[in-house]
C-alpha cells in the first residue's frame, strides 16, 4: 500500500474513532467553571484538564504563574524520542459573562439548542481544548501511533495580561518544539496572522469646582473629549492609509471614559482607554513614540490640562509566510487531495502567536473550530458539528506533523 492509500485508510480511522459524546462532556465540564477574571479564574479548568490527562494515562505538568494561577502541560509522547514535537496552544481563561439577563440562558450551565452549544468560552476558546485533546483519545481508538510528540501548553491570563504565556516562554529552554498550533477560533480555515495589540491609559488631571461656578475649575472631561476628537482624526489621516496587503490597515480606538464624583461638581480627573492594533510592519517602539506625541501636542494646545499616559498591555503582531511548510503540511491534513484549495486568512483579533514565534523561533498559525462573531458576546456558541470536524481536524494533523505507524 502506498503513503496515500495508507493515509487515507488513516484517515477514515480517525474519522470513525471521534467521540462526539466524550468531545461534548469534556466542553461542558470545561465551561462550567467560570475562569473569568472575575470568577474563579482556572483552578477549575485546570483540574478538569488534568482528571482527563490521568484517565487517558498522559504526563502532565502543573506550573504555577501567579498567586493561585497555573499553566498546565500535557505531554503525548511519541515512539521516537528523536522525533519532532508539535506543540498546541490553548488559554483557559474566558471573558466575563457582562450582564447575565442578556443570555438566554445561564453562561455556565451549557446547553444544546439546534446543534449549537451554548456557554461562555465554547467558542474562546474551550471547544478548541477539548476538540485538540478528544483527537489524542480518536488516534489512540484508530491504533495510530505518533512518532513524535504533542505538548499542550494550556495557559492561564490570556485575555488581560498574558502573563502565562510570558511564564511559558521563560522557562522554554528544556523544550524542543518544531512548530505550533494555536486553537483560537477561526471557524476552522488556516490564519496565518493578526494585528498586534497595545493598550494606552491616559489619564487628563484638571481642576475641581462646583458645578455652578465651572468658570472656576479645569474640566477633566472636557479635555478627555477633545482628545477623542483628535484620536479619530489621527486614525483618519495617519493610519487609514497604511495598508498591509493581508491585514488591513492599523486602528486606534477610544474604549472606556472614566470621570466625575458627583452631579455637581467640575471633574478634575478623567481616565480614558485606547486600543491600538498594529501592523507586522510597525515597531513597537514606534507605536509608542506616536502616540506619546499625539498627545504632547494635544497639550501644547491646552497648557492648563496635565495628561500622564501608560501602557498597560502589548501583544505583538504575528505574520506566518503563505508558503511557509507549517501552512502546507496543514493544508494537507485538511484537504489531502486539493490541498490549495483551503482557505487561508488573518484572524481578525489578537492572540499569542507573535509572542510563541519570537520566543520559541518557530512557525505558527491559528486553526481552530468556532466562529469569531460569536465570542466576546451574550450567547456565545459553537456549532457542533463544528466542533466534531475540528477534533478530526486536529488528529490529521498530528498524524501529519508527527509522523506514524499503525
Amino acid at each position: 500500500m502506498d503513503s496515500s492509500s495508507r493515509k487515507k485508510k488513516a484517515f477514515e480511522r480517525i474519522s470513525d474513532s471521534v467521540d462526539r459524546t466524550e468531545v461534548v462532556d469534556l466542553l461542558e465540564r470545561l465551561i462550567r467553571h467560570d475562569s473569568s477574571i472575575s470568577g474563579d479564574q482556572e483552578k477549575g479548568v485546570v483540574d478538569e484538564l488534568v482528571e482527563f490527562a490521568r484517565t487517558h494515562a498522559l504526563d502532565y505538568e502543573i506550573c504555577p504563574v501567579i498567586d493561585d494561577r497555573s499553566n498546565l502541560l500535557i505531554y503525548v509522547h511519541g515512539t521516537e524520542p528523536s522525533a519532532q514535537t508539535i506543540m498546541y496552544c490553548g488559554h483557559m481563561d474566558v471573558v466575563p459573562p457582562g450582564h447575565i439577563s442578556h443570555w438566554d440562558s445561564d453562561p455556565f450551565n451549557p446547553v444544546i439548542v439546534d446543534g449549537r452549544l451554548y456557554g461562555r468560552g465554547s467558542v474562546d476558546m474551550k471547544g478548541s481544548i477539548a476538540a485538540a485533546l478528544c483527537a489524542v483519545t480518536a488516534l489512540s481508538r484508530a491504533n495510530i501511533h505518533l512518532e513524535g510528540s504533542i505538548l499542550f501548553a494550556f495557559v492561564i491570563d490570556e485575555e488581560t495580561q498574558n502573563r502565562g504565556m510570558k511564564a511559558f516562554l521563560e522557562h522554554k529552554s528544556s523544550r524542543s518544539i518544531g512548530a505550533c498550533v494555536l486553537g483560537e477560533p477561526s471557524n476552522l480555515e488556516i490564519h496565518i496572522g493578526h494585528k498586534g495589540v497595545m493598550g494606552f491609559w491616559i489619564t487628563f488631571f484638571g481642576k475641581r469646582a462646583h458645578a455652578a461656578l465651572p468658570e472656576q475649575g479645569i474640566n477633566a472631561l472636557s479635555y478627555c473629549a477633545k482628545f477623542v476628537q483628535v484620536v479619530e482624526q489621527y486614525q483618519s489621516d495617519v493610519l487609514s492609509p497604511r495598508i498591509h496587503p493581508h491585514l488591513g490597515c492599523p486602528t486606534l480606538t477610544v474604549t472606556m471614559i472614566r470621570a466625575g464624583l458627583e452631579l455637581n461638581s467640575i471633574p478634575e480627573r478623567a481616565e480614558m482607554r485606547l486600543d491600538r492594533r498594529f501592523l507586522s510592519t510597525e515597531e513597537t517602539e514606534d507605536v509608542i513614540s506616536e502616540m506619546e506625541n499625539l498627545l504632547g501636542e494635544f497639550l501644547m494646545l491646552y497648557p492648563e490640562c496635565k495628561a500622564e499616559m501608560k501602557i498597560t498591555t502589548v501583544c505583538p503582531p504575528a505574520f506566518l509566510d503563505r508558503h511557509n511548510e507549517l501552512v502546507d503540511l496543514v493544508s494537507k491534513a485538511i484537504n489531502p487531495d486539493f490541498p490549495d484549495k483551503v482557505p487561508v486568512g488573518t484572524f481578525l483579533a489578537g492572540s499569542e502567536m507573535g509572542m510563541i514565534m519570537d520566543g520559541l523561533q518557530i512557525p505558527a498559525l491559528i486553526f481552530g473550530p468556532g466562529d469569531l462573531s460569536k465570542a466576546h458576546r451574550s450567547n456565545e456558541s459553537i456549532d457542533l458539528e463544528q466542533l466534531y470536524r475540528g477534533t478530526e481536524l486536529y488528529a490529521r494533523i498530528f498524524y501529519e506533523y508527527c509522523g506514524h505507524g499503525v
